[in-house]
């Protein structure tokens, strides 16, 4: 068999599976299971142990709903230590959500903050992740070991590094939408 055939073969064999796969993949992804959850989503209130200030009492309370990018809600977090100065200190932050994945017990969300108290301790994008249950879970936030993140992209969120020692944080997993135009397209495009 001559050889560009053969290879124009598998070509158009993969670009077939392709096709068929992105295809069954939209009947699926938009049609969930009785009972399935309709949209993921992270609510919840935990305190946790950070290594780096292990006596402070450091809380966040999360209510996000939706797909990704779409994705809609607040976060919340307070941390309250002493200072430098040996007195008791307190920052708290609120913010918009502005992307949420989940996956079996695992979620990313990032968001953007709104408002401080006392104003201005810090601005920008942040992220969260939250993995585990119950006594195991395990939650991640972005400014705990990232130099500036301010400069966090949206959907991005930094692995969990800390311990939830009090409340939960429940992830309602959800199947994927149906497949956005963007994708099939592009699986089209790749199947010509």
């Amino acid at each position: 068999m001559n050889r560009s055939l053969s290879s124009r073969t598998a070509l158009v064999s993969i670009g077939a599976l392709v096709a068929l796969t992105v295809t069954g993949a939209t009947a699926s992804a938009g049609t969930p299971t009785a009972g399935a959850p309709k949209e993921p989503a992270l609510v919840g209130s935990a305190k946790i142990h950070y290594a780096y200030a292990p006596d402070d009492d450091i809380r966040f309370d999360f209510d996000a709903h939706g797909f990704y990018t779409l994705a809609r809600g607040t976060f919340h977090f307070r941390h309250s230590g002493i200072g430098a100065d040996g007195r008791p200190v307190t920052g708290e932050a609120w913010g918009k959500v502005d992307c949420l994945a989940t996956g079996g017990d695992t979620a990313t969300m990032t968001g953007t903050i709104t408002r401080t108290v006392p104003p201005g301790i810090m601005a920008g994008a942040v992220g969260f992740s939250v993995a585990g249950h119950g006594r195991h879970q395990r939650l991640g936030f972005s400014w705990g070991v990232l130099e500036s993140p301010a400069e966090l992209p949206g959907c991005y969120a930094i692995a969990p590094f800390t311990t939830v020692t009090a409340g939960h944080f429940a992830v309602t997993d959800a199947p994927l939408p149906a497949v956005p135009v963007w994708l099939s397209t592009a699986h089209n495009a790749e199947a010509d």
